[in-house]
């Protein structure tokens, strides 16, 4: 499977999963209802939640990939073009109405003169539409990108250190972008934007098990593609039972945070070995395999725009107003269910 990589170009298992990935990041930010902290809500956290993990393993599975051609100017040249003026072009408009229009005195840029409002929402769109912060994180991904090329080949230092990222992980909290939004000490700008940024870098220490994952694992992959598809029933089966173990160990522990992250990791793994199987069925249907491929390579997209058709529903708002919700779907009841998964 090395040979194949410069004339394959691409893996089809990998834009399967990055499709299913996207889904299910659209998923967790709508139909986890349910009263915050009780069993509904966890459990729908738990099954939906984890999009994120897996799109940073993605990242990283396909970075390794491609590190062949790895040239560090070209890549972020690439990274600027498809990530970066995708989320400039998608923010922009929430951008220029936020800053024409009046929000809540709780938005930590209203207080700000026009020019320098627009500005602050541009370069951290979180403000206005919550998931960007992942393009806040990623672009610490790609800067560092040498690190991770360094770490793919010297195997030794990477092990370790993907040993290290994984147990802090799983024992340390992860980020809250909510906390961090809604909850300033002060509207300093400064201590804004520093907030902001030391939220995109600890997410970034959070999350680099999951890139040094997705590498390693790819190196495994295409060391033993042929193993992993002999016996792929058995590699699905344990990673499913992994993956409902550690959901029983969460309910038993009143979702204790390490099982749900453990959790996380075993989902990842299912979906990587399903999409493994699946791949010959969903390639003999061109219908199926056109729309999945088109969710893949739209992915980025998806991901900047979903928030806003929610916020509409939400807040009436393209961007959050920071405003009371127009509906709460955090209560255990049949409307708050249809609700969220009508959205």
């Amino acid at each position: 499977m090395a040979e194949d990589v410069q004339r394959k170009g691409r893996l089809l298992y990998i834009n399967y999963m990055r499709a299913f990935a996207i889904i299910m990041i659209v998923l967790g930010h709508t139909v986890c209802f349910g009263l915050v902290g009780g069993f509904i809500h966890q459990t729908n956290t738990y099954l939906f939640k984890g999009g994120t993990f897996v799109f940073v393993f993605i990242a990283g599975f396909l970075f390794q990939y491609l590190l062949y051609k790895f040239k560090y100017l070209e890549y972020l040249k690439k990274k600027f073009l498809y990530v970066v003026m995708p989320y400039i072009f998608c923010i922009l408009p929430a951008a220029i109405i936020f800053t024409l229009t009046d929000t809540s005195i709780n938005n930590p840029f209203n207080h700000l003169d026009k020019p320098l409002r627009f500005f602050s929402s541009m370069f951290f769109g979180l403000v206005l539409n919550n998931p960007t912060w992942f393009v806040g994180m990623i672009v610490i991904f790609f800067i560092f990108a040498p690190l991770f090329k360094y770490l793919s080949k010297n195997k030794i230092l990477g092990y370790t250190v993907l040993l290290i990222s994984i147990i802090c992980t799983v024992y340390f909290i992860r980020p809250s972008v909510g906390k961090t939004i809604y909850r300033l000490a002060n509207f300093d700008l400064l201590y804004v934007y520093g907030t902001f940024l030391k939220l995109f870098f600890k997410s970034f220490l959070y999350f680099s098990s999951l890139y040094l994952s997705g590498m390693f694992t790819c190196i495994f992959m295409e060391k033993h593609y042929d193993f992993v598809k002999k016996h792929i029933k058995a590699f699905i089966l344990s990673a499913l039972v992994l993956y409902i173990l550690f959901y029983i160990a969460c309910a038993l522990s009143h979702f204790n945070l390490s099982f749900s992250v453990l959790g996380h990791f075993s989902l990842i793994y299912l979906m990587l070995f399903v999409c493994v199987s699946i791949e010959p069925f969903i390639m003999a249907r061109p219908v199926l395999d056109k729309c999945l491929n088109t969710l893949a390579n739209y992915s980025f997209g998806i991901f900047f725009i979903h928030q806003y058709f929610i916020n509409l529903l939400i807040y009436h708002s393209i961007y959050d107003t920071f405003r009371k919700a127009f509906f709460n779907i955090n209560q255990n009841n049949l409307k708050c269910f249809v609700y969220t998964w009508g959205m």
